[in-house]
This record gives C-alpha cells, sequence and structure tokens, in this order.
C-alpha cells in the first residue's frame, strides 16, 4: 500500500484537480445536500475522518453513520453549507477547518436529493459536542482501520451490484451513500488501497443486509411515507393467500382509480403536500387506473394535470374511454416534453407491473425529470421502475405511498426495499366499494419485511 505520511494532502489535491466541472456541478433547480467530510492527520501518519451516528428516532436513515451535513440554503454555496451543517451538528469551528474542493455530486433515489461532499482539512481540531436534535454520536474512523481487510463488508444495492461497507466496531456499520463517498476517499489516497478486492469477491459471512438492523424493537423494520388515518391493518405474511386477479375492465379501473385518489388526498393531508397534483401514466393497465384517479381527483376540486408517457398507438382497452372523459371534463393529457409542471404531490401510474428489464425511455427521463422537485409520491401498483418478482433491477422512482392493486407483486419485499415503497396499501374491493388495508411488514425472527 502506498505510503500517504509525506504526501497525503499533495495525492488529494491532486485527484481533486483531475474532477472536471461536469462531474461536481449538481442540477439547476434540483434539491441539493452537502456533507462535509472533514480529515486531519494524526502523529503517526495516519488519516482521521469525522462521522456522525444519527439518533435512533429520526425519520430519515435513524440509526445510520453519516458525515455531518444538510440541505443547501439559498443563497449558500455548497462549502458554505457543509461547513455550517458541521457547526451546527457537532459545534465544529468553521476558523478550525480548510475547504479542499468537492467531490463529485451522485443521486439519492430514497431521498430524492443530490449529495454534493465537500472535503476539508482540520487544521485545528478541537473537542467535538453532538447536536441531541440529530446527532446520537460523533465517531472519530481511523485510516487504517477502514483499510483493514477485518473491517471489510459488502452489501448488495441492487440485484446486480456490490457496494463497500465496513464493521467499525461491534455496533456500527459504515455503508450506504456515506459508504460511497468513503470508498472514493480511500482511492484518492491509494488506488490500490484493497488490493484489487472488490465487494463482490468477500465471502458470504461478510455479506450483510444493513436494513435488517434498523428495525424497532418490535421486529418491524420502519416505514417512509405518511401514515393514512382509519385504515385497517394486515401484516404481510406467506400464510396469505393472493387474491384471484380482478378484471381489467373499465369499472374495475373506476374502482381502482377511487382507491389511489383516496390515497393520494389523505396522503396529502397527512404530509401537509400542497400545490397541484400531477398524475403520471403509461398506456397500459396502470395508466388506465391512474386516469380513473385523476377523474375522481378533479371531480373534488383537485388542481389535476396528466402526463402521457406511454407507448403511442398502443394502449390498455379502458385507457381511451378514460381519456375522452378526462378531455370532457377539461382534463388535458399531455405528452411528456422533457420537464414536468410544478406539484405537490404525483400519483405515478407510468409503469406498474408492465415492466420488462430496468426502466429507459420516456418513463426513465420522467424519473430523471422528478429529480428537480420534491412532491409527494404515490405510486399505482408497484413504483415505476421496480421489477414485480426482482424488485430493484436499475432506476426508479421512489415512493411515499404504495397502492397495490388487489394484490402483492413479490418485488415490493425484497430486502431493503422499504425507502423506495414507502407505507403500503392494498387497494380492496368490498360490499361498500373500494377500501384500503394497510400491509405492514411480519413480525417474527426475520426481522422485517417478509413475502
Amino acid at each position: 500500500m502506498a505510503d500517504v505520511r509525506t504526501d497525503m494532502w499533495d495525492r488529494l489535491a491532486a485527484a481533486l484537480d483531475g474532477y472536471g466541472e461536469d462531474f461536481l456541478d449538481t442540477p439547476e433547480g434540483g434539491r441539493i445536500g452537502a456533507a462535509l467530510v472533514l480529515l486531519r492527520g494524526v502523529g503517526d501518519g495516519d488519516l482521521e475522518i469525522v462521522y456522525t451516528r444519527r439518533r435512533a428516532d429520526l425519520r430519515a436513515h435513524p440509526g445510520q453513520i453519516s458525515f455531518p451535513g444538510g440541505r443547501v440554503e439559498e443563497g449558500e454555496t455548497v462549502e458554505q453549507a457543509a461547513v455550517r451543517e458541521a457547526a451546527e451538528e457537532v459545534a465544529c469551528d468553521p476558523g478550525s477547518v480548510t475547504v479542499l474542493g468537492r467531490l463529485p455530486a451522485f443521486y439519492l433515489p430514497p431521498s430524492r436529493f443530490w449529495l454534493q461532499p465537500v472535503l476539508a482539512r482540520w487544521d485545528a481540531p478541537h473537542p467535538l459536542t453532538a447536536a441531541e436534535a440529530e446527532v446520537a454520536e460523533v465517531l472519530l474512523i481511523r485510516r487504517s482501520l477502514l483499510t483493514d481487510p477485518a473491517s471489510w463488508r459488502a452489501v448488495r444495492m441492487s440485484t446486480s451490484g456490490w457496494s463497500w461497507a465496513w464493521m467499525l466496531d461491534g455496533e456500527h456499520l459504515l455503508w450506504g451513500a456515506t459508504g460511497h463517498v468513503t470508498a472514493t476517499l480511500l482511492g484518492m489516497l491509494d488506488e490500490d488501497w484493497s488490493g484489487g478486492v472488490a465487494p463482490q469477491d468477500l465471502g458470504e459471512d461478510r455479506r450483510v443486509e444493513p436494513w435488517r438492523r434498523e428495525v424497532g424493537g418490535d421486529g418491524r423494520a420502519p416505514l417512509a411515507g405518511p401514515r393514512l388515518e382509519g385504515v385497517e391493518e394486515r401484516p404481510a405474511g406467506r400464510s396469505a393467500p393472493a387474491p384471484p386477479a380482478p378484471p381489467r375492465d373499465l369499472a374495475t379501473a373506476r374502482a381502482a382509480g377511487a382507491a389511489v385518489a383516496g390515497a393520494a388526498a389523505a396522503a396529502a393531508e397527512a404530509a401537509g403536500a400542497t400545490g397541484a397534483t400531477t398524475v403520471l401514466i403509461g398506456s397500459g393497465w396502470t395508466g388506465a387506473v391512474g386516469l380513473a384517479a385523476a377523474i375522481d381527483l378533479a371531480g373534488g376540486d383537485a388542481r389535476v394535470q396528466v402526463v402521457f408517457g406511454g407507448e403511442d398507438g398502443v394502449a390498455d382497452p379502458a385507457l381511451e374511454p378514460l381519456r375522452a372523459e378526462a378531455q370532457d371534463l377539461g382534463i388535458g393529457v399531455r405528452p411528456f416534453g422533457g420537464t414536468l409542471p410544478p406539484s405537490g404531490v404525483v400519483v405515478d401510474a407510468l409503469v406498474g407491473r408492465g415492466l420488462e428489464g430496468a426502466l429507459r425511455g420516456v418513463p426513465l427521463a420522467i424519473v430523471h425529470a422528478l429529480r428537480m422537485q420534491l412532491p409527494l409520491v404515490v405510486a399505482v401498483d408497484l413504483p415505476s421502475g421496480l421489477d414485480p418478482e426482482e424488485g430493484l433491477v436499475g432506476e426508479l422512482l421512489p415512493a411515499d405511498v404504495t397502492v397495490a392493486l388487489s394484490s402483492l407483486a413479490p418485488g415490493l419485499f425484497r430486502p431493503g426495499l422499504g425507502p423506495f415503497v414507502g407505507d403500503l396499501y392494498v387497494a380492496a374491493d368490498t360490499p361498500d366499494g373500494p377500501a384500503l388495508v394497510r400491509v405492514v411488514p411480519a413480525s417474527g425472527d426475520d426481522d422485517g419485511w417478509r413475502e
């Protein structure tokens, strides 16, 4: 391994100079978070990195290891935001820090924002204090621990890729976005820091499922979406038989659409979401249900706009009569033109179970366009991009609430997908009409979701 005793800072400076602006800039109008990667050299030539452990009762990323950071406020630079957040979260004196530069920004789908890491040297170290509202403890981790193979772990972030994770001690697992930045930092200091070992090369005993570590004391995984009041709850379990598939006709589309509309309205109220509702529809059955939901929402005086992201000339039989009805009601159905109107709520009825392979074409472009805003997302049947059997196979549109149509696709229960699915409901037929049933994780020895 390369000696970094004398040229550690030179190596980092050279690596930062090698990043072009295209790698550093975040999209204009995107939601941007800044994180401070604070480093200090220690007397034996090692390097120490400042991390935090988030409080276990936080709604977002509870208990996870992270860098100090938060949202970039209006009028701030990314660098200013990163230093400010470190001052707020761990009481780091801004005068003790020298900003070295920015690492490449990357998008975090579950949180729907761009993360911009800022690299800094801690010139005048001093005691740090955790802000009780967010931070459970401050961790000072040495580079030598991270390059020690005994700490290496692998986490499967999709069906096709493995990422680095580290067991810092018996309690603290470093993974996810923070792990991605950590691996980038180690590579800047030494391209061969792992000796040619990749995460997927680690044995089964080194493969971890962090989401199973983040369940509550009752064995239930935390759900991300706003809870809808007055809804019956049922556990998801293997003993629950799947109901027969309902007919895909106009009446069924209307009934399912009414349930989706009810969920969207209730979720918006629970989350305090305001503004227009944009319904994204494809050309299949899911799109027909979405359009029926748009008609139902418009009847309740909601401001509704519909964007078509399906294939021209290929449409579910229920779609065309609903399109005509929407037109009669003054609800325009316009094709996607590269941007999306500002929305408080988005109903995602693009793909559903019609996905074949990774998301691509117009639906993928729509997902990318939504990175420019932060609406409440209600998915119809499945979040667009989620494979009904395999789960995460590529990019997808994370949902705050998912309303499954009649039955639950196995892909909804793949490990680690809670942040992408949000609060999960089933649109069930009852003698009194469509109703929502909330699906909760099964309790038991497996600590979380199961099929």
